[in-house]
């Protein structure tokens, strides 16, 4: 069960990825209360080029969870502007919200209290769209204060298009499980 939500850019994750302890990191910026207090489980977002890949793809990293490889592309929202022909490699679909839809709705159907911090490139728009989300569909109220979209006074900030696949996959999994 999720008792806690939160998100990071990519810049607050990567030292997360070369310590054993988070308590010992000096300066914990994002999520610090989040990270202090409960078990964690983690979901990223990479563009799908090297300078934002995120650090749970890599083998090494000492944190884990999916990253999903997918644009933050926003045509119902601020890039409504591109042409609707216009295609854009890895850009939001059904198939990047199946993957986040399952692995959030498996881990608030675990007995285990837990909290989920998401990733991404800025920690705004494509994470800010799973915790909003989780806020209108899961439980209100999760989002810890020192989330970077909350820090960052973004908090009704997120990428639109990829919300509404979110809801969408999310309507169609509870169609299936229902039968």
């Amino acid at each position: 069960m999720i008792i806690a939500t939160g998100t990071m850019s990519l810049k607050d994750i990567k030292p997360l990825t070369e310590v054993r302890r988070w308590k010992e990191l000096r300066e914990l910026n994002a999520c610090a209360s989040i990270l202090i207090e409960h078990p964690v489980h983690w979901l990223g977002f990479e563009d799908g080029d090297q300078e934002t890949r995120s650090p749970l793809s890599k083998p090494s990293s000492l944190i884990r969870g999916p990253a999903v490889v997918m644009v933050d592309l926003d045509r119902e929202g601020r890039d409504a502007f591109l042409a609707p022909l216009e295609r854009v490699s890895h850009e939001p679909a059904a198939k990047h919200a199946d993957v986040v839809v399952n692995y959030v709705r498996g881990i608030e159907e675990a007995p285990e209290a837990c909290a989920l911090i998401v990733h991404c490139y800025a920690g705004i728009w494509r994470s800010g769209a799973v915790l909003t989300w989780i806020d209108q569909r899961i439980r209100r109220g999760l989002e810890a204060p020192d989330s970077r979209r909350m820090m960052n006074g973004s908090e009704n900030v997120f990428n639109r298009t990829f919300l509404r696949l979110l809801i969408e996959s999310d309507e169609n999994r509870t169609r299936l499980l229902r039968g």
